[in-house]
């Protein structure tokens, strides 16, 4: 998504130039209206990447509303395999650290430029990517507020298997689990918890219905 909107803005940019050149040629009102409609859709653009996107279009996931509604700044972003486990148990409560230790021996912070895989067998999460976040919407001034901070699991398996399924029961076990676990980013980030699996999940409107900070991709099943 990052890529397709920087084309379009590059795409767009080009037809304005285009636009400009043949109007210096010939200023007729056929090439002073291609400016002015060239121009319109790059300041719109421009006005959209500003503002943010909403992160239920970045992210296609259901879940709580209000978090599908928060709109988030896209930036290229490189990803890292981490090193060491932030969280070695369930039970655990992850160490506030802004900086990440991964395999190549380096530390990065994490911040928006960044994305993280965990080191195997970490406890509850699978990764993490913060985005910036703007209270803005196209039409009215952007104003950045508290970065938000994605945690994810990602629950995979055969899912013709006999643990083919997952319960809304499962879903609410990890995400108290986790939001216990990771309290102490959500003083410097707003949390999101983001559950992803490729089982069957039944009864998603009593998930929907709890007012978290939370996503889920599910095979979606009602009974």
């Amino acid at each position: 998504m990052i890529h397709l909107r920087q084309l379009q803005l590059e795409t767009t940019q080009v037809e304005l130039d285009v636009a400009k050149e043949m109007y210096a040629h010939d200023p007729s009102k056929s090439t002073k209206y291609a400016v002015r409609e060239s121009q319109k859709k790059l300041d719109a653009l421009e006005n959209e990447a500003a503002s943010g996107f909403r992160l239920g279009d970045v992210i296609k996931a259901r879940g709580s509303p209000e978090m599908l509604e928060k709109r988030v700044l896209l930036h290229p972003i490189r990803v890292h395999q981490e090193k060491k486990k932030f969280l070695v148990l369930p039970t655990s409560v992850a160490k506030f650290t802004n900086k990440v230790l991964c395999d190549d021996g380096s530390s990065y912070p994490l911040d928006i430029n960044n994305a993280f895989l965990c080191a195997p067998d970490n406890a509850l999460i699978d990764g993490r990517v913060a985005f910036a976040t703007t209270s803005s919407t196209p039409s009215s001034t952007t104003t950045l507020t508290k970065p938000l901070l994605v945690f994810w699991q990602d629950k995979s398996t055969d899912v013709e298997s006999k643990h083919g399924e997952v319960s809304v029961s499962d879903v609410k076990k990890w995400y108290h689990k986790a939001w216990t676990a990771l309290e102490k980013f959500a003083a410097h980030y707003e949390l999101c918890l983001f559950f992803a699996s490729n089982r069957r999940l039944n009864l998603c409107d009593e998930l929907e219905e709890e007012a978290w900070n939370t996503l889920f991709v599910a095979r979606i099943s009602y009974s």
